[in-house]
């Protein structure tokens, strides 16, 4: 199935499932959220059994304020806006 079919018959069926009404749109929306973060709890249960704490080296001084903010402004900039997008879903 070309990418542009699969993408055009997934947007009319949430279009479908949002025009249908706020709860059915909230029970979808809650749906794909737990199928979302189930792989993600089970990826990080797995891997919980394979850390090994002996391999595990801390860093002998923390960096400085001035790059910790530095770094923090563009992963807040990095990651920002795409939730954005799901706001006029409902």
């Amino acid at each position: 199935v070309p990418r542009s079919i699969f993408m055009t018959t997934f947007t009319a069926i949430l279009v479908a499932i949002n025009f249908v009404g706020i709860k059915t749109s909230t029970s979808v929306n809650n749906f794909l959220a737990f199928a979302k973060l189930t792989p993600l709890a089970v990826f990080i249960l797995v891997g919980w059994y394979y850390i090994d704490p002996n391999l595990i080296q801390y860093p002998p001084s923390f960096p400085p304020i001035t790059d910790f903010s530095a770094t923090i402004l563009v992963l807040f900039f990095a990651f920002t806006g795409f939730e954005a997008i799901l706001v006029s879903t409902g």
